[in-house]
């Protein structure tokens, strides 16, 4: 059971503010509901320059801030988040499910994947500023557990270590 203290906007609170969606649509909805929950989602179609902010930076040599870079973190890739919204848009699944790559990676191996693409090393930064500190800089593991898309919906997501080198061809970032 999930209760409301208050009502918290997107730009307060973001995590906050989807699960309190959430649970008003489970809640209050006269049709039924699946809550589709991505990590990070990273794709040639990336609006958010998430990623290129990476590859870019080591490229050019210019310093990254991690706070930890032995952190795991989830990803997706976008064309499989794709094939997820098709396929509960086809289907009666209802409640919440995550989806993400069954395993998490290091940020130290993301950027050491990105390294062995661009054929150049990380200059990490000593401390954080505003044009250096990495959009997946997390101090502290942030990963989903995707066994229920896996067990109940018979779904599986791509390794990141399978999907992630290949990404980096497709967009030209190799060296």
């Amino acid at each position: 059971r999930y209760n409301f203290e208050k009502m918290i906007s997107t730009s307060a609170d973001y995590a906050e503010a989807k699960r309190q969606a959430e649970v008003g649509f489970h809640k209050h909805a006269c049709f039924p509901v699946v809550s589709v929950r991505f990590p990070i989602v990273i794709g040639n179609d990336d609006y958010t320059g998430r990623f290129k902010f990476h590859v870019d930076r080591i490229k050019k040599g210019d310093p990254i801030f991690f706070p930890n870079l032995e952190a795991r973190i989830s990803l997706v890739p976008s064309d499989f988040a794709a094939v997820i919204l098709k396929n509960f848009s086809e289907n009666n699944f209802k409640g919440p499910i995550n989806c993400a790559s069954p395993s998490p990676i290091r940020l130290r191996d993301f950027v050491a994947t990105i390294e062995d693409a661009v054929g150049k090393k990380l200059v990490p930064a000593d401390n954080p500023t505003k044009e250096n500190h990495s959009p997946y800089g997390i101090p502290i593991d942030w990963f989903m557990d995707c066994n229920r898309l896996r067990n109940e919906c018979g779904l599986v997501a791509p390794e990141i270590t399978e999907w992630l080198p290949k990404l980096l061809d497709s967009t030209g970032e190799k060296k």
